[in-house]
């Protein structure tokens, strides 16, 4: 026999039904208890025959690991927007010492920016700034992820100089 009370079960099914906005008979097929079988327990009815032990520990099993699911979710889903938000301020520490450095090269006399030039892989800076314009739009984001083919190759052009 199942820990909990019958009745607690089917609350939390039901709970969990609607979280994940399952309709009855998509939940009757996740717990593959059949259709007419699961209807008899939800509804409006006055009386409501209970389930029998073998879908009592289908439905313990399956409140039991949503649980799991559903915490692990919420600690994972609290702990993204923290590293979203850390990582964030670096970028903005990076693009604030970059303009710095960049205005350097916007200023000065056309042999610094030929240094620039001969120094950086124009194929990295158009990845970088095109990620950074395609960062703000998740639209345009997608879009540009599936047709993109550009990669940042910097790293990969050190190590094959070496």
């Amino acid at each position: 026999m199942t820990a909990e009370n019958p009745l607690t079960l089917l609350k939390k099914l039901d709970e969990l039904r609607i979280t994940n906005k399952l309709s009855s008979r998509e939940m009757a097929r996740k717990l593959d208890i059949p259709w007419e079988t699961f209807r008899q327990w939800s509804g409006n009815r006055q009386r409501k025959p209970m389930p029998c032990r073998k879908y009592l520990g289908k439905i313990e099993d399956f409140v039991t690991s949503s649980k799991v699911e559903t915490n692990l979710q919420l600690v994972s889903a609290a702990a993204v927007p923290r590293e979203a938000e850390e990582r964030s301020e670096k970028v903005r520490h990076l693009l604030l010492l970059l303009e710095d450095e960049l205005r350097f090269f916007r200023d000065g006399p056309e042999s610094v920016r030929d240094v620039f030039r001969t120094t950086l892989d124009p194929g990295d800076v158009g990845y970088i700034s095109s990620l950074l314009g395609m960062l703000g739009d998740e639209g345009r984001f997608g879009r540009w992820l599936a047709l993109t083919t550009n990669k940042f190759n910097y790293f990969r052009k050190e190590r094959s100089r070496k």
